[in-house]
C-alpha cells in the first residue's frame, strides 16, 4: 500500500509492507522484493520515499538494541537500501 503526501512544495510517498518471515520459501521472499521494486520504480525520482515496513531481517548494526545475529534477510535489506539510496532508521 502507498500513500502520497503533498508537503510544502514537495511530495512524499510512504510505502507500507510486510516481508515474509525468515523461515518462508525463497520464492515467496523473491516475489515480495520484486513487488517492492515495482512500487519503488513507479515513484518519480524527485519525490521522497519512506518505506515503513517490517522487512524481517537481522543485522548486527542495530546499535545497543541489536539482536546479535545476522541473517540473509538482513543482508538483503542492506543491499536494497544501497541500490535505492535509502537510509535505514529506527530498526
Amino acid at each position: 500500500m502507498c500513500v502520497k503526501l503533498e508537503i510544502g512544495r514537495g511530495s512524499t510517498t510512504i510505502v507500507c509492507g510486510y516481508a515474509p518471515q525468515a523461515g518462508c520459501e525463497e520464492e515467496e521472499k523473491n516475489v515480495f522484493w520484486r513487488q517492492l521494486d515495482q512500487v519503488i520504480m513507479e515513484i518519480p525520482e524527485n519525490e521522497r520515499i519512506i518505506v515503513g515496513a517490517d522487512l524481517n531481517g537481522h543485522k548486527k548494526v542495530h546499535g545497543r538494541w541489536s539482536v546479535g545475529e545476522r541473517n540473509g534477510e538482513g543482508d538483503r535489506i542492506m543491499e536494497y537500501a544501497v541500490a535505492y539510496d535509502l537510509t535505514i532508521v529506527n530498526t
